[in-house]
């Protein structure tokens, strides 16, 4: 499931009865699982208008970001923004990274934790070292012909792909 995004853009006429506004907004925030990707900060801005202050807000969808904006939780913290600033707010969906099909490159020495088990696209793993608790097949990094006749083999053809 593609995750939601508020991307906002605020110039702020009264930044102490703003400040209402934040303390506010984090409990419908809380609820509908938003976090701040980012918040004020520098910024530059090479083409188009701007304003003074800037957020981008990620929720666990695009469902819930849109649920949260219409919430009455935060259509009653609303009101303590609306008289102190103006906005621009857009609600996007984010990109959908179950389209196909995956090819996990792992090497132990990185460190990191296998990303298959929470990503159900991906299809095989190419490693560097064996996986023997792997549940999908492990090809070695540098067996090319395996990783390519694999690929080949889980191409898929574009009207599949959603």
């Amino acid at each position: 499931m593609a995750k939601g995004y508020w991307i906002v853009r605020v110039d702020i006429a009264d930044m102490e009865r703003y400040k209402a506004y934040v303390a506010a907004n984090a409990a419908p925030f809380r609820k509908y699982g938003a976090r701040f990707l980012v918040r004020a900060g520098r910024f530059e801005n090479p083409e188009g208008s701007s304003r003074t202050r800037n957020a981008v807000i990620e929720f666990p969808s695009y469902d819930a970001a849109v649920t949260c904006w219409h919430s009455a939780e935060y259509q009653e913290v609303l009101k303590l923004r609306l008289p102190v600033s103006t906005a621009d707010l857009v609600i996007i969906e984010g990109f959908k990274r179950h389209a196909h099909p995956k090819l996990e490159v792992y090497r132990a020495a990185v460190g990191k934790p296998l990303i298959y088990p929470q990503d159900d696209c991906v299809v095989a793993i190419a490693s560097d070292s064996a996986l023997p608790r792997a549940q999908l097949p492990v090809l070695m990094l540098d067996d090319i012909e395996a990783i390519a006749t694999m690929l080949v083999a889980e191409a898929m053809p574009r009207e599949r792909i959603a």
